[in-house]
């Protein structure tokens, strides 16, 4: 669990500012990956520069799964994302909210975070790294970064940066 808080401390120490949901995207993880680089693609094509941190999560109800999104760059509008997402064969409804709490960086691992509760599961962690890959987080490349822009070569140096911003070392950082 706190690789889980770390990854979710990255993502918010990178400073999101949209958290993007999209609907009824198609599995399993290698087409899932190729619909989402489509996707971007799809976002590129229009001159629209964003980067972003994602995870795969089941639907509530196991009737598929769905994406959350955490990015900053250029804002990127439903509309567009809705048009591009349903020509790739995934759900038209897109959702793009403000992040207005950092908290809310851990959201798309819930099912990871709550494994204890889930004694009846296999394993939900087990489901959620299937769904997405072996990975915790997929990132496009300049994503990671510090609040003030300065960019990170990766998500091991956003929790290394972000656990010393917070003043976490060593242990610390399992109570945190």
């Amino acid at each position: 669990m706190p690789n889980v808080l770390d990854t979710g401390r990255a993502i918010a120490f990178s400073t999101p500012s949209a958290l993007i949901t999209l609907t009824k995207v198609l599995g399993p993880w290698p087409v899932t990956r190729v619909g989402l680089n489509k996707l971007l693609y799809a976002v590129r094509r229009r001159d629209l520069r964003t980067e972003m941190a994602y995870h795969v999560e089941a639907n509530p109800r196991g009737t598929g799964l769905h994406i959350h999104a955490w990015t900053h760059g250029d804002a990127l509008d439903e509309r567009l994302l809705s048009v591009a997402a349903k020509s790739i064969g995934w759900g038209h409804h897109v959702d793009v909210a403000p992040v207005v709490d950092a908290r809310s960086c851990t959201y798309g691992m819930k099912d990871y975070l709550s494994e204890p509760h889930r004694f009846d599961l296999p394993t939900a962690a087990e489901g959620y790294l299937a769904q997405n890959g072996g990975r915790l987080v997929h990132a496009t490349g300049r994503f990671w970064r510090t609040p003030e822009g300065v960019l990170l070569p990766s998500l091991r140096a956003a929790k290394a940066r972000s656990r010393e911003v917070a003043g976490l070392t060593g242990w610390d950082r399992l109570s945190a």
